[in-house]
């Protein structure tokens, strides 16, 4: 039995700067080992394709009246059957919440912990249905 193959391609910006220590694409390589023991390569040749893109902005450069920096975020992921290209899936979020008492950055990085979640709980088992079905 060959195992399944995954190119994953998650485009990560944190108050725009690509993130070094991305939250997003993690979550989703390790539910694929766990749930598939798929390998991951580098190339579009891939039997699932997974693209995306995940942003965070900030309210206001200073904290609101209550001391708070506040940002959101917003992610968009797309599947793709690698072998002929047809779109599975497609999921959006948008305005997931981050707060912080320090900083933009720190707001900014609580929003991607929250948008990693929601895709955790809510997008991948999603996807597992669907791909059981194919």
């Amino acid at each position: 039995i060959m195992p399944l193959t995954i190119y994953v391609g998650v485009k990560e910006n944190n108050l725009g700067i690509e993130t070094e220590n991305p939250y997003v694409q993690p979550v989703i390589m390790e539910y694929f080992s766990q749930r598939f023991s798929a390998n991951f390569i580098n190339d579009l040749e891939a039997d699932l394709i997974i693209k995306g893109t995940v942003n965070t902005r900030s309210m206001s450069e200073i904290p609101n009246d209550y001391g708070i920096y506040q940002t959101f975020g917003d992610a968009t992921i797309i599947i793709l059957n690698g072998n002929t290209g047809e779109e599975i899936l497609v999921k959006s979020y948008s305005k997931v919440q981050g707060s912080d008492f320090n900083s933009n950055r720190e707001a900014a990085n609580q929003a991607l912990k929250k948008l990693s979640e929601q895709i955790k709980e809510e997008f991948l088992p999603e996807l597992f249905a669907v791909i059981q079905g194919l």
